[in-house]
Parts: structure tokens; sequence; C-alpha cells
């Protein structure tokens, strides 16, 4: 059951049916919950087309895969979505948290000069050599209240080994 306001009814006046025993003393109004339904049923329907149209869309199907790791990109196939069988399993992952030693200073520095720029980036660069040395992923890099971190991956699909853990720690060792 669904009641509005007499200021309410006015704005969906034409949009919506009232019952016809919903109009009270005080100037609220009962609406029909079938009209209602059905219109709200269309709607939904309508969404659902439109996102799907979106998502046929080539230009959106190249833009979400520059988020995608290119260990996955190519396991990832559009005609035949059981083959990603891989996609929910579980597995044990190594995960490396680096602590790269770049302070805020020097990350705001490197916002306004070239040379402080160069030096986080060949910071950035050593790590994410180590890292995909040993077949690992970069996940993100983040800046807090305890410094720098990086945080690496190992042993995430389909580029899985048995050795991931000591993957992870021969890159960190690097």
């Amino acid at each position: 059951q669904i009641i509005v306001s007499e200021e309410a009814w006015k704005c969906l006046n034409g949009c919506v049916e009232m019952d016809p025993d919903g109009l009270f003393k005080d100037g609220y109004v009962r609406l029909t919950s079938d009209k209602l339904q059905e219109k709200l049923v269309r709607k939904k329907n309508m969404m659902a087309q439109m996102h799907k149209d979106d998502m046929d869309d080539v230009k959106i199907e190249a833009k979400i895969k520059q988020y995608i790791t290119g260990a996955v990109l190519p396991n990832l196939n559009p005609d035949s979505p059981e083959d990603e069988k891989w996609g929910n399993e579980l597995r044990k992952v190594c995960v490396m948290f680096v602590n790269l030693g770049i302070k805020e200073q020097q990350l705001l520095a490197a916002a306004r000069y070239e040379e402080a720029m160069r030096d986080v980036h060949e910071v950035l660069c050593e790590v994410q050599k180590s890292v995909y040395q040993y077949e690992g992923a970069i996940n993100k890099f983040l800046m807090d209240d305890k410094g720098s971190t990086l945080i690496a991956c190992f042993g995430l699909p389909p580029g899985a080994h048995e050795d991931d853990c000591e993957r992870g720690v021969l890159a960190s060792l690097k």
C-alpha cells in the first residue's frame, strides 16, 4: 500500500492512478498498486535493456579491458563464459606489502619538479620489474599515515605456480 501527500499526488498525477477509495479527509492519497507495479516492471525492463545495449558497445568493452590485468585478458571469452571456471575458485596467494620509503614530501615534490618525479618513477619501476620477473601482479600503490606502500600478489589466476610464496620472497629480496 502506497500513500502519498497531497503535494506528492499533484506531482504524480497522470503518472499513476489513485485507488477509487483512496482519497483521505486530510488530503492524502492511496495509489493503486497494480498500475504502479506495472509501471515499475516496465521501467526495470527498460533499464535492463539500456544496460544490455551499453555493454554491447565495443568502446565500453575496450575501456573495461584497460582495467583487467594482462594475465587474465587472454582467458576471457565473451562467446563462452562457462570457460571461465577459474574465475570463482579459491586458492592460496602470496601478498607482498612493500614499504617504498617514499615520504609524502617527495610525492608532493614529484608533482612540481621533474627530478623528484624521476626519483619516484625509478623506485616504482624497480619494484615493478622485480615483481614481474617472478610473475607477480601489482595490486596498488598507496600513501597513508604509515608512508608509501606497494601491494603485489603472487598466485592470482591464471598465472599461479606451486612456488608462489618463494617467488614473493625472492621478489622482495631483489
